[in-house]
């Protein structure tokens, strides 16, 4: 698959509904004091370097593990519809605390976000591709422990 491909709908990581509207969890993700206490699983921290909120922006990360490991996910915006869809061409991934076996992502890959109206709230469907051997399921359940950060965060805002 190359990374320019506009659709990885076969690849869907993930698919959650948030009560608050697309206009709220789509700032979430470009507002870097927001994006900061939501990014990355459970035991890390973020700090935003850099979120140019438009296409041809930068998205840059350093993350924090809980024994102090730092790594950076650093990609640039493709696509930037506020609010219903944000993809990133990440060329760096977070690599710290990678089960035994489990390779480096070296590759490139492009994470697509679609927001949509759905019963008064918001669907959240986010896709992310090409991965490593093995390295998409960590991903995975990466990525659900930080939608579960944001989904507390956006709770905790009242949005």
């Amino acid at each position: 698959m190359k990374v320019e491909d506009t659709s990885l709908r076969s690849r869907e990581l993930l698919s959650r509904w948030l009560p608050q509207p697309p206009d709220a969890v789509f700032e979430a993700w470009i507002i870097p004091a927001s994006v900061a206490k939501w990014w990355g699983p459970e035991g890390y921290s973020a700090k935003v370097i850099a979120i140019e909120p438009r296409t041809g922006g930068r998205f840059e990360i350093e993350m924090r593990s809980a024994d102090g490991e730092i790594d950076f996910m650093l990609g640039e915006i493709v696509r930037f519809e506020r609010p219903f869809a944000l993809d990133i061409r990440f060329h760096s991934h977070c690599n710290i605390g990678l089960p035994e076996g489990v390779c480096r992502q070296e590759e490139v890959t492009l994470m697509q976000l679609e927001l949509t109206d759905e019963r008064g709230g918001t669907r959240l469907r986010l896709w992310q591709a090409p991965f490593a051997a093995v390295y998409g399921e960590g991903a995975a359940a990466s990525w659900g422990q930080a939608l579960e950060k944001l989904s507390q965060n956006l709770f905790a805002r009242g949005n």
